[in-house]
């Protein structure tokens, strides 16, 4: 996928996110500082970096598509050390529903409740995200290693589970589950796309 669109369906998301916080005021209830759409790049950067070290090398090409991407400066030896500090790539890293999939669901769930012609949701988003910017990491330095490919995987397993488990109306996901050992198959265009109608659906009903 071209650099550009990766980086316009972040930015997408990000609108998305922050627009949910003006109206919600999370983070002011929350008494945290920033944006929302930081917790979503927190977690993406972090799956990201998990998927860069599951085979037990952290290349320069895949920290610097990281940089690219969430304008920080690391290189594999700060992306190991956070790694570390962190638990993440650990079996518990696995089961632990990233926070920005929660929120989605959550608004979600009550614009269902509002609107039943909302056929897709900011979960969607989610999902899409991170399915994209996996492979993109998985094939970022020009080699699909099994570890790589079973660590997108179970996570993106564990994501959709927690999805197809919490979403009120089962229309609003495919309902397919990516289970282990299935190839990973993504249409990027369709992907943005995707992102693009669900952000004008959503800026009209938030």
């Amino acid at each position: 996928m071209i650099k550009h669109e990766l980086k316009e369906m972040l930015d997408k998301a990000c609108e998305l996110y922050n627009l949910i916080d003006s109206k919600s005021k999370l983070m002011e209830k929350a008494g945290a500082q920033g944006e929302l759409c930081n917790i979503l790049k927190y977690e993406l950067m972090t799956f990201l970096m998990c998927l860069s070290a599951v085979d037990g090398r952290i290349s320069r090409v895949e920290a610097q598509m990281i940089r690219e991407y969430f304008g920080i400066e690391v290189y594999p030896i700060h992306i190991k050390e956070i790694i570390d500090e962190n638990g993440i790539g650990e079996a518990i890293y696995y089961s632990k529903i990233p926070e920005s999939l929660k929120i989605a669901v959550s608004v979600d769930n009550i614009l269902n409740e509002t609107n039943s012609e909302l056929h897709m949701g900011i979960s969607d988003t989610i999902l899409e995200l991170f399915k994209v910017f996996g492979k993109e990491m998985i094939i970022a330095d020009q080699k699909v290693k099994i570890e790589e490919r079973l660590s997108w995987e179970t996570y993106i397993t564990m994501m959709t589970r927690y999805v197809v488990k919490n979403i009120k109306n089962a229309h609003t996901i495919d309902g397919e589950i990516v289970r282990p050992g299935k190839p990973i198959k993504v249409d990027y265009d369709v992907s943005l796309d995707k992102v693009g109608r669900i952000y004008s659906l959503y800026y009209g009903n938030l």
